[in-house]
């Protein structure tokens, strides 16, 4: 008798929980994902796109209001279109289809306009999909070294990049909100675990390490847990929805327990606080070398609907430079000032320049980072114009 494993590794996913939930083994050569899309966030419309298989004669994706309402057709095809994932702007779409006779990672306009082929290969591309948090590259699953594999390209198709090798299955590559991570669903250890990678694809780490079939993961908003469904508890529940570290996946915890089937989870994003910045407080243009010499001021500028108390200092990054640490203590370079003379105190951090971060010819930076976890850890953003000079 085949494993469970074989058995999974075999199934469409629109099928593949419910076949494993009854014990069957279905010998099909295709997969389609069964992996839940995600809410726009950190997007501007709050839309849910989806994919629907019994409103036409074939899976197509449509998009809704958060409230169900205003259901909108975005594919029309034949064939297969399905796995939507946002784009981090919400202006675009990238899902998997078979349009070409030949499953194929696309992207499209939020509207469903121009429908571009990204992957444009003879072998299979599908198995999950997903944008990283910055918008400019592409997780995606691929057959086309004659099993699948996680590979990585830019957003526009270019320069696809494989992340895993290995004998088995590696599918369904989740982002970290940072961006520095991905995890994903493999059998490389003869049994579906989910393991997570560095974004360039090194130092893979199994973090559930059960016996038990686990599959399809999701990050928490801040990053910290990744949420998880499995067969381990051998109850007679066919899947329970577990949450765990995300850094090296301690402290598994049960969430669910009920007879029937809980899965598919999928954590909702935390809207973006947009925060106005101000590189180099008091000065313009923002011109600096791009030496990695010396530290970039950059204040986070209070309002009455925003208190800069609030932000965690060692959360900060500049375009992924950190705020500066001094001392045996590590003090953060960081201190709150009122910069722009209002009534409103500002935060204003000393980033650490790097070397290689900037180019000649860049005119914006976008500061990232989080709130404190006792007010939700919410993340914030905010760009300012720069100058970089030789």
């Amino acid at each position: 008798m085949k494993s469970e494993s074989n058995k999974v590794k075999a199934l469409p996913g629109g099928w593949l929980i419910l076949a494993l939930a009854l014990g069957l083994a279905l010998a099909l050569t295709f997969v389609i994902s069964s992996h839940p899309s995600h809410a726009a966030f950190p997007g501007q419309n709050g839309k849910i796109a989806f994919t629907s298989a019994g409103r036409h004669s074939q899976p197509d994706i449509y998009v809704m209001n958060a409230d169900g309402s205003n259901l909108i057709r975005l594919t029309n095809n034949p064939d297969y279109d399905v796995e939507p994932d946002w784009s981090p702007d919400g202006t675009k779409i990238a899902f998997v289809t078979r349009r070409d006779r030949n499953f194929e990672i696309y992207v499209m306009n939020a509207d469903g306009s121009n429908p571009t082929n990204l992957t444009n290969n003879p072998l299979q591309d599908s198995n999950g999909v997903s944008w990283s948090p910055d918008g400019t590259k592409i997780a995606f699953t691929t057959h086309r070294d004659g099993n699948f594999e996680v590979y990585v390209m830019n957003a526009n198709g270019s320069n696809p990049t494989r992340l895993t090798n290995s004998p088995g299955l590696d599918a369904y590559p989740e982002w970290s909100p940072d961006g520095t991570k991905i995890a994903f669903l493999t059998d490389r250890d003869g049994n579906f675990e989910v393991y997570v990678m560095n974004a360039d694809g090194s130092n893979p780490i199994n973090l559930t390490n059960n016996p038990a079939v686990d599959y399809i993961s999701d990050w928490s908003p801040d990053g910290t847990k990744i949420a998880f469904m499995t067969r381990r508890d051998g109850d007679g529940n066919y899947f329970e929805i577990y949450v765990m570290n995300a850094a090296d996946g301690s402290n598994q915890t049960r969430l669910t327990n009920e007879l029937g089937f809980d899965g598919d989870p999928d954590w909702q994003p935390i809207p973006l606080i947009q925060v106005v910045i101000d590189i180099k407080p008091g000065s313009f243009p923002n011109c600096f070398n791009n030496d990695g010499n010396g530290v970039i001021p950059v204040a986070i500028l209070g309002s009455a609907s925003f208190d800069v108390t609030q932000v965690d200092a060692a959360t900060v990054e500049l375009e992924r430079m950190p705020v500066k640490a001094v001392g045996k203590s590590n003090k953060l370079l960081a201190s709150i000032e009122n910069v722009d003379g209002d009534v409103f105190n500002d935060l204003v951090v000393k980033i650490e320049d790097i070397d290689g971060t900037f180019q000649v010819g860049e005119t914006t930076a976008t500061l990232t980072g989080n709130l404190l976890p006792a007010f939700g850890s919410t993340p914030i953003q905010g760009t300012d114009t720069i100058c970089i000079v030789p």
